[in-house]
Protein backbone atom coordinates (compact mmCIF):
# COMPACT_ATOMS: atom_id res chain seq x y z
CA UNK A 1 0.00 0.00 0.00
CA UNK A 2 1.32 3.25 -0.60
CA UNK A 3 0.74 6.09 1.48
CA UNK A 4 0.57 9.59 -0.12
CA UNK A 5 -1.88 11.48 2.13
CA UNK A 6 0.67 13.84 3.11
CA UNK A 7 -0.17 15.17 -0.45
CA UNK A 8 -3.47 14.51 -0.51
CA UNK A 9 -4.73 16.15 2.08
CA UNK A 10 -3.72 19.52 0.45
CA UNK A 11 -6.98 21.71 -0.61
CA UNK A 12 -5.79 22.49 -3.92
CA UNK A 13 -6.50 19.35 -6.35
CA UNK A 14 -4.75 21.15 -9.29
CA UNK A 15 -1.49 21.23 -6.93
CA UNK A 16 -2.25 17.58 -5.89
CA UNK A 17 -2.03 16.98 -9.91
CA UNK A 18 1.09 18.05 -10.59
CA UNK A 19 2.68 15.49 -8.08
CA UNK A 20 1.36 12.76 -9.41
CA UNK A 21 4.58 12.14 -11.15
CA UNK A 22 6.59 12.31 -8.81
CA UNK A 23 4.35 9.72 -6.59
CA UNK A 24 4.59 7.39 -9.51
CA UNK A 25 7.71 7.65 -9.41
CA UNK A 26 7.96 6.09 -5.94
CA UNK A 27 5.43 3.28 -6.43
CA UNK A 28 7.89 2.33 -9.33
CA UNK A 29 10.75 2.26 -6.89
CA UNK A 30 8.82 0.09 -4.37
CA UNK A 31 7.94 -2.40 -6.93
CA UNK A 32 11.33 -2.54 -8.63
CA UNK A 33 12.46 -3.21 -5.04
CA UNK A 34 9.85 -6.26 -4.58
CA UNK A 35 11.13 -7.57 -8.05
CA UNK A 36 15.23 -7.60 -7.28
CA UNK A 37 14.48 -9.00 -3.54
CA UNK A 38 12.14 -11.46 -3.93
CA UNK A 39 12.35 -12.07 -7.55
CA UNK A 40 8.16 -11.74 -8.27
CA UNK A 41 8.15 -10.78 -11.78
CA UNK A 42 6.47 -7.36 -12.99
CA UNK A 43 3.53 -9.12 -14.79
CA UNK A 44 2.59 -10.82 -11.15
CA UNK A 45 1.99 -7.98 -9.59
CA UNK A 46 -1.38 -5.37 -9.75
CA UNK A 47 -1.66 -2.09 -9.14
CA UNK A 48 -4.78 -0.97 -7.36
CA UNK A 49 -6.01 2.86 -7.81
CA UNK A 50 -9.31 4.99 -6.87
CA UNK A 51 -9.50 8.49 -7.80
CA UNK A 52 -6.04 9.97 -8.76
CA UNK A 53 -4.38 6.81 -7.45
CA UNK A 54 -5.89 5.30 -10.85
CA UNK A 55 -3.50 7.96 -12.41
CA UNK A 56 -0.34 7.26 -10.14
CA UNK A 57 -0.45 3.88 -11.12
CA UNK A 58 -1.06 4.31 -14.69
CA UNK A 59 1.97 6.64 -14.62
CA UNK A 60 4.14 4.44 -12.63
CA UNK A 61 3.14 1.50 -15.44
CA UNK A 62 4.58 4.00 -18.17
CA UNK A 63 7.62 4.24 -16.33
CA UNK A 64 8.72 0.75 -15.90
CA UNK A 65 8.07 0.73 -20.12
CA UNK A 66 9.38 -1.71 -21.71
CA UNK A 67 8.49 -3.90 -18.89
CA UNK A 68 5.15 -4.01 -17.40
CA UNK A 69 2.79 -4.96 -14.95
CA UNK A 70 -0.13 -7.49 -14.77
CA UNK A 71 -2.65 -5.62 -14.40
CA UNK A 72 -4.14 -2.23 -13.20
CA UNK A 73 -7.63 -1.57 -11.63
CA UNK A 74 -8.92 2.01 -11.65
CA UNK A 75 -11.50 2.65 -9.20
CA UNK A 76 -13.67 6.00 -10.06
CA UNK A 77 -10.77 7.29 -11.82
CA UNK A 78 -10.30 10.88 -11.13
CA UNK A 79 -11.52 13.35 -14.21
CA UNK A 80 -11.15 16.89 -12.64
CA UNK A 81 -8.41 17.65 -13.87
CA UNK A 82 -7.36 14.58 -16.05
CA UNK A 83 -10.49 14.70 -18.66
CA UNK A 84 -8.23 17.42 -21.28
CA UNK A 85 -4.94 15.28 -20.42
CA UNK A 86 -3.04 12.95 -23.30
CA UNK A 87 -2.31 9.55 -22.64
CA UNK A 88 1.27 10.77 -21.38
CA UNK A 89 -0.26 12.28 -18.33
CA UNK A 90 -2.71 9.88 -17.42
CA UNK A 91 -3.90 6.39 -17.17
CA UNK A 92 -3.58 4.91 -20.43
CA UNK A 93 -4.89 1.29 -22.12
CA UNK A 94 -1.52 0.08 -22.02
CA UNK A 95 -0.06 1.17 -19.09
CA UNK A 96 -0.42 -2.64 -17.78
CA UNK A 97 -1.21 -5.56 -19.57
CA UNK A 98 -4.52 -5.47 -18.59
CA UNK A 99 -6.71 -2.51 -17.50
CA UNK A 100 -9.98 -2.05 -16.50
CA UNK A 101 -11.82 0.96 -14.55
CA UNK A 102 -14.72 1.15 -12.26
CA UNK A 103 -16.95 4.31 -13.10
CA UNK A 104 -19.27 5.02 -10.16
CA UNK A 105 -19.52 8.70 -9.92
CA UNK A 106 -19.01 10.03 -13.46
CA UNK A 107 -20.30 13.43 -13.34
CA UNK A 108 -19.01 14.62 -10.44
CA UNK A 109 -15.36 13.31 -9.18
CA UNK A 110 -14.74 10.54 -11.64
CA UNK A 111 -13.74 10.50 -15.08
CA UNK A 112 -16.64 9.68 -17.69
CA UNK A 113 -14.00 8.67 -20.66
CA UNK A 114 -14.21 5.48 -22.25
CA UNK A 115 -11.10 5.49 -23.20
CA UNK A 116 -8.56 4.95 -20.26
CA UNK A 117 -8.40 1.47 -20.05
CA UNK A 118 -8.66 -1.76 -21.90
CA UNK A 119 -12.57 -2.62 -20.03
CA UNK A 120 -14.34 0.31 -18.98
CA UNK A 121 -17.50 -1.14 -16.46
CA UNK A 122 -20.13 1.66 -15.88
CA UNK A 123 -22.09 0.48 -12.84
CA UNK A 124 -25.20 1.96 -12.81
CA UNK A 125 -24.00 4.34 -15.81
CA UNK A 126 -22.03 5.55 -13.25
CA UNK A 127 -24.11 7.89 -11.52
CA UNK A 128 -26.80 7.90 -8.12
CA UNK A 129 -24.69 4.69 -6.97
CA UNK A 130 -28.51 3.24 -5.29
CA UNK A 131 -27.11 2.17 -2.15
CA UNK A 132 -26.38 6.33 -1.30
CA UNK A 133 -28.32 8.50 0.37
CA UNK A 134 -30.18 10.96 -1.84
CA UNK A 135 -29.67 14.36 -2.38
CA UNK A 136 -32.49 15.46 0.02
CA UNK A 137 -31.07 13.13 2.84
CA UNK A 138 -30.25 14.75 6.34
CA UNK A 139 -26.66 13.33 6.03
CA UNK A 140 -26.04 13.52 2.30
CA UNK A 141 -22.62 12.29 1.03
CA UNK A 142 -21.76 13.49 -2.06
CA UNK A 143 -18.76 11.14 -2.41
CA UNK A 144 -20.39 7.76 -1.52
CA UNK A 145 -20.72 7.39 -5.03
CA UNK A 146 -17.14 7.91 -5.88
CA UNK A 147 -16.45 5.42 -3.05
CA UNK A 148 -18.52 3.09 -4.00
CA UNK A 149 -15.89 1.54 -6.36
CA UNK A 150 -13.75 0.26 -3.63
CA UNK A 151 -16.55 -1.79 -2.33
CA UNK A 152 -18.06 -3.27 -5.38
CA UNK A 153 -14.31 -4.10 -6.30
CA UNK A 154 -13.73 -5.72 -2.76
CA UNK A 155 -16.72 -7.50 -3.37
CA UNK A 156 -15.69 -9.20 -6.79
CA UNK A 157 -12.62 -10.41 -4.91
CA UNK A 158 -14.46 -11.88 -2.79
CA UNK A 159 -16.96 -13.36 -5.53
CA UNK A 160 -15.60 -13.11 -8.54
CA UNK A 161 -18.89 -14.08 -10.65
CA UNK A 162 -20.72 -11.16 -8.18
CA UNK A 163 -20.67 -8.71 -10.85
CA UNK A 164 -22.32 -9.98 -14.16
CA UNK A 165 -22.66 -7.34 -17.35
CA UNK A 166 -23.14 -7.12 -20.36
CA UNK A 167 -21.33 -5.22 -23.67
CA UNK A 168 -22.38 -1.99 -24.48
CA UNK A 169 -21.95 0.03 -28.27
CA UNK A 170 -22.32 3.58 -29.17
CA UNK A 171 -25.05 4.56 -31.40
CA UNK A 172 -27.38 7.22 -32.07
CA UNK A 173 -31.47 6.88 -31.08
CA UNK A 174 -30.48 3.22 -30.29
CA UNK A 175 -34.04 2.45 -29.25
CA UNK A 176 -35.54 1.76 -25.53
CA UNK A 177 -32.08 2.76 -23.62
CA UNK A 178 -31.06 5.53 -26.10
CA UNK A 179 -31.54 7.97 -23.35
CA UNK A 180 -29.09 5.95 -21.23
CA UNK A 181 -25.72 8.26 -21.64
CA UNK A 182 -22.19 8.26 -20.51
CA UNK A 183 -21.25 11.70 -20.51
CA UNK A 184 -22.89 13.16 -23.77
CA UNK A 185 -23.14 9.76 -26.03
CA UNK A 186 -25.47 7.56 -26.97
CA UNK A 187 -24.91 3.82 -25.89
CA UNK A 188 -27.27 0.53 -26.64
CA UNK A 189 -26.28 -1.70 -23.57
CA UNK A 190 -29.19 -3.68 -24.05
CA UNK A 191 -30.38 -6.79 -25.94
CA UNK A 192 -33.30 -8.80 -26.91
CA UNK A 193 -35.21 -9.57 -24.31
CA UNK A 194 -34.44 -5.95 -22.33
CA UNK A 195 -37.90 -4.44 -23.26
CA UNK A 196 -39.58 -7.55 -21.84
CA UNK A 197 -37.62 -8.52 -19.13
CA UNK A 198 -35.38 -5.78 -17.90
CA UNK A 199 -32.83 -8.50 -18.15
CA UNK A 200 -29.75 -9.74 -20.20
CA UNK A 201 -27.51 -12.03 -20.13
CA UNK A 202 -23.87 -11.26 -18.83
CA UNK A 203 -21.08 -11.38 -21.11
CA UNK A 204 -18.16 -10.88 -19.09
CA UNK A 205 -17.89 -10.41 -15.18
CA UNK A 206 -16.42 -7.21 -13.68
CA UNK A 207 -13.45 -7.25 -11.32
CA UNK A 208 -12.21 -10.72 -9.76
CA UNK A 209 -8.98 -11.95 -9.15
CA UNK A 210 -6.71 -13.08 -11.51
CA UNK A 211 -7.58 -10.73 -14.04
CA UNK A 212 -9.63 -11.64 -17.02
CA UNK A 213 -8.60 -9.71 -19.73
CA UNK A 214 -11.87 -7.85 -21.54
CA UNK A 215 -11.81 -5.32 -24.27
CA UNK A 216 -14.78 -2.82 -24.72
CA UNK A 217 -17.36 -0.71 -22.56
CA UNK A 218 -20.03 -2.54 -20.29
CA UNK A 219 -22.76 -2.23 -18.11
CA UNK A 220 -24.04 -3.38 -14.86
CA UNK A 221 -26.53 -2.30 -12.16
CA UNK A 222 -26.35 -3.32 -8.73
CA UNK A 223 -28.77 -3.69 -5.54
CA UNK A 224 -30.19 -0.58 -3.26
CA UNK A 225 -29.10 -2.57 0.23
CA UNK A 226 -25.46 -3.38 0.45
CA UNK A 227 -23.30 -6.90 0.97
CA UNK A 228 -24.22 -8.40 -1.61
CA UNK A 229 -24.43 -5.41 -3.94
CA UNK A 230 -24.05 -7.53 -7.40
CA UNK A 231 -26.47 -9.54 -9.00
CA UNK A 232 -24.61 -12.41 -10.05
CA UNK A 233 -24.84 -13.63 -13.84
CA UNK A 234 -27.89 -11.62 -14.52
CA UNK A 235 -27.88 -8.25 -15.47
CA UNK A 236 -30.77 -6.01 -15.11
CA UNK A 237 -31.46 -3.02 -17.22
CA UNK A 238 -32.13 0.07 -15.60
CA UNK A 239 -32.60 3.43 -16.78
CA UNK A 240 -29.96 5.99 -16.15
CA UNK A 241 -30.96 8.78 -13.51
CA UNK A 242 -29.37 11.72 -12.38
CA UNK A 243 -26.56 12.09 -10.46
CA UNK A 244 -28.28 12.50 -6.54
CA UNK A 245 -26.08 15.81 -6.28
CA UNK A 246 -27.63 17.38 -9.43
CA UNK A 247 -30.89 18.35 -7.20
CA UNK A 248 -28.84 19.49 -3.86
CA UNK A 249 -27.36 23.01 -2.97
CA UNK A 250 -23.54 21.56 -3.54
CA UNK A 251 -23.55 22.03 -7.49
CA UNK A 252 -26.49 23.15 -10.07
CA UNK A 253 -26.97 21.66 -13.11
CA UNK A 254 -25.24 24.56 -14.82
CA UNK A 255 -22.26 24.37 -13.28
CA UNK A 256 -22.01 20.56 -14.23
CA UNK A 257 -23.77 21.15 -17.59
CA UNK A 258 -20.89 23.68 -18.81
CA UNK A 259 -18.49 21.44 -17.16
CA UNK A 260 -19.38 18.32 -19.16
CA UNK A 261 -20.06 20.67 -22.53
CA UNK A 262 -16.69 21.90 -22.16
CA UNK A 263 -14.63 18.99 -22.33
CA UNK A 264 -17.02 17.37 -25.01
CA UNK A 265 -15.86 19.91 -27.22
Amino acid sequence: MLDWSAISMDISYRRISRQLHEIATNLLKFTQFLHLVSGVPYESIYLVGHSAGAHIAGLAGKQLRPQRYGAIYALDPAGLVQLPLGEDKRLAPNDAIYTESIHTDIALLGNPSTKLTQAAFFVNWGLGQPHCPNATAAEFDFACDHFAALYYFAESLRQPRAFGATQCRRCNGCGLFSNSRILLEEWDCGCTNAAKTGECPMTVFMGGEPAVPKNGTFYLSTRSKPQPFGYGETVRIKRAGPAKYLHSSFLSNKFVGNLLTKWHN
